[in-house]
């Protein structure tokens, strides 16, 4: 919701991409470096959302092309995860 009515596109995606930067810093207790955390997970979902939004969810809305789109859902938001998870 925060992308159509706040920013749209990239800069409305930074809006959670900020809230999931600070809720990790408080989750991991890495409070002192919580501005720099934020603002690279602000601005990394923010691109991720520019790239990625068109291609992707424009294949899951036609029906012939819908489990391509599915499955790219599933390898971004996986090799996404296992990214962040590794730092």
């Amino acid at each position: 919701m925060l992308r159509g009515y706040i920013g749209g596109g990239p800069l409305g995606a930074m809006i959670p991409g900020a809230m999931i930067g600070l809720a990790l810093c408080l989750l991991l207790g890495r409070e002192k470096e919580a501005g720099i955390i934020t603002v690279f997970a602000a601005i990394g979902i923010g691109f991720g959302g520019q790239e990625t939004y068109g291609q992707t969810v424009g294949l899951s809305v036609k029906p012939e092309t819908f489990s391509w789109g599915i499955t790219g859902f599933f390898l971004k938001g996986g090799i996404w995860v296992c990214w962040e998870a590794r730092s």
